[in-house]
């Protein structure tokens, strides 16, 4: 590796970081999405006072995502064994799921709203059979149509499981891994397919700033914290939705 490839490295965002962020902005996102929803809204409105603290915390969370997307694909190839990857993916969305309801439906069991580990399992379980396909056959051709049908199969499962993100977080997961090649384009795609879900989904092409920057490195090794995170703020921020508020 050349001198300035290594300090270009140097220089650049860790996977690490890119997960900080993501966790940051998702955690400001979720406070106001559970906590503050709950305590302060009324009928399905928020308060007129507090709801343009919330429409920002909403629009920074916006950030979260794509970042998640981004790692998630980066986890796709590198990793030794993405059929363990896509098991991890499945118990953590297990896991996660009572936290997500209590958090979000003030309801320990709520079967019509799924947590975002489904939409990522079943996005790296379409990719982990792409990349079976990629192995088997090298025509162009049969490897689109499977490609396609692989990415639409996933996606009507997260609509009908009523995943978060739904079918529209599966299509920008595949698109990002389609795209992967070049991670500027990737994002674009990525954050265009999510506008499809809601317009304060513009806020999201802010994380291909970062991610522009990441320097191919992982850092520390905290594997692990990133994935307990998750049902852990929510079971912090159910536990409050269900008893407190």
């Amino acid at each position: 590796m050349s001198q300035d490839n290594s300090q270009a490295k140097k220089t650049g965002l860790t996977g690490d970081f890119l997960k900080w962020i993501a966790i940051i902005t998702m955690t400001i996102d979720h406070v106001a999405a559970s906590v503050m929803y709950h305590a302060l809204s009324n009928d399905f409105i928020i308060h007129p006072e507090y709801k343009s603290l919330y429409i920002i915390m909403r629009l920074i969370g916006r950030i979260a995502f794509p970042i998640y997307i981004f790692l998630i694909t980066e986890g796709c190839r590198y990793t030794r064994n993405i059929w363990k990857y896509l098991a991890r993916l499945s118990v953590f969305a297990l896991i996660s799921e009572i936290p997500f309801d209590m958090a979000n439906n003030d309801s320990f069991f709520f079967p019509k709203d799924q947590n975002v580990f489904f939409t990522l399992a079943l996005s790296v379980a379409a990719i982990a059979i792409m990349k079976e396909v990629d192995k088997k056959t090298e025509k162009p051709a049969l490897r689109w149509v499977s490609y396609i049908l692989l990415t639409v199969a996933a996606s009507v499962a997260a609509f009908f499981l009523r995943t978060d993100y739904s079918f529209v977080g599966v299509l920008a997961i595949c698109a990002a891994w389609l795209f992967r090649k070049n991670r500027i384009v990737a994002m674009l795609v990525t954050c265009s397919i999510l506008l499809i879900s809601s317009p304060s989904e513009l806020f999201a092409f802010i994380a291909i700033w970062p991610i522009a920057l990441y320097n191919g490195t992982k850092g520390s090794k905290l594997k692990y914290f990133f994935y307990f995170y998750y049902p852990a703020h929510l079971l912090i921020f159910g536990l409050i939705v269900v008893f407190l508020l």
